[in-house]
């Protein structure tokens, strides 16, 4: 679902940015005839601003999965200092 895919996206890039506005991101996509995996992986900056949002992102990210694949997913988040990891895997 591509605006699921949006949304992480926007979240890496929006937390991801360096002060001098450089930006890393590790994208993954692989799919079968049935199923799929998605990993989005970014660096954090050291001095990160405060997030400001509300978390929204990632609660709309599940429901739509749950929507879409009841009972037929896992999402992993992976928060670490320095970089931050989101798995999707759908069967």
């Amino acid at each position: 679902p591509a605006l699921l895919m949006t949304t992480l996206f926007e979240n890496a890039v929006k937390y991801g940015t360096q002060p001098d506005g450089r930006l890393r991101l590790r994208l993954m996509l692989t799919t079968s005839e049935d199923r799929w995996r998605f990993v989005i992986e970014n660096d954090l900056p050291a001095q990160r601003p405060s997030a400001g949002g509300l978390r929204m992102g990632l609660e709309l990210a599940r429901g739509r999965l749950e929507s879409l694949y009841p009972g037929r997913y896992a999402m992993r988040i992976d928060h670490r200092p320095e970089r931050y990891l989101v798995e999707i895997t759908t069967w």
